[in-house]
């Protein structure tokens, strides 16, 4: 969508003003497959959810940094970790990996600037 007067479609999300808002859901995450989000913004704040087992977690973006803000333990910042879902910055974008073992609905949204 070229634009709009609220604003444009960018990236992954949509730019309003001079804020970005990118969003991604898959409704049904296997284990051992990630969600590559296209959320390709690298500064804001960014809410993961568990949509599966109600957990959520919170993290801030800087640059190919992310670190967390709050959440629970079944989240982790680093790919490849045993058990968890995986939420990292990789090849301009935000992953989302599964690795609990079961199928879960994921939510991403991002606030960035």
């Amino acid at each position: 969508m070229a634009g709009t007067k609220e604003g444009k479609y960018v990236q992954g999300g949509i730019r309003i003003t001079k804020n970005y808002m990118g969003v991604a859901e898959k409704t049904a995450l296997a284990n051992n497959e990630v969600l590559n989000t296209s959320i390709g913004m690298n500064r804001g704040l960014l809410i993961v959810a568990d949509m599966t087992n109600q957990k959520v977690i919170l993290l801030r973006i800087e640059g190919s940094t992310m670190v967390s803000v709050s959440g629970n333990a079944i989240f982790t910042i680093t790919k490849d970790t045993a058990s968890k879902i995986n939420v990292y910055w990789e090849t301009d974008q935000v992953k989302v990996q599964n690795k609990t073992g079961g199928i879960l609905g994921i939510k991403v949204a991002l606030s960035g600037i």
